[in-house]
């Protein structure tokens, strides 16, 4: 399922050059709208398994710590993801309202 996931999340970051101007605003802040989202949903998913339901994965306490870890580091690259796609939406919005 992760590779689906990844494959979906690719697709958001290929632009559409079909559109002008004035729609790519539009477009583009829908765009990482639904990356906010969907990275949020994927922090729900990694909080809801954190380390709870691993008890037979995790058999020793350093497993424990390195899996634990593993979580934390994953929810930090989706936070800095969402702070990136909320700046990019920013700077769209600071862009298109000088011209």
């Amino acid at each position: 399922m992760g590779n689906l996931d990844a494959l979906e999340s690719l697709y958001y970051f290929i632009p559409n050059k079909n559109i002008g101007p004035e729609l790519d605003l539009k477009y583009e802040v829908e765009r990482l709208n639904e990356l906010i989202v969907y990275n949020e949903i994927e922090i729900a998913k990694v909080k809801k398994r954190y380390p709870y339901n691993k008890k037979d994965m995790l058999s020793g306490e350093c497993n424990i710590n390195r899996y634990k870890l593993m979580l934390k580091n994953l929810i930090i690259q989706f936070d800095e993801d969402i702070l990136s796609y909320k700046n990019r939406i920013s700077d769209l919005y600071g862009k298109y309202s000088k011209n």
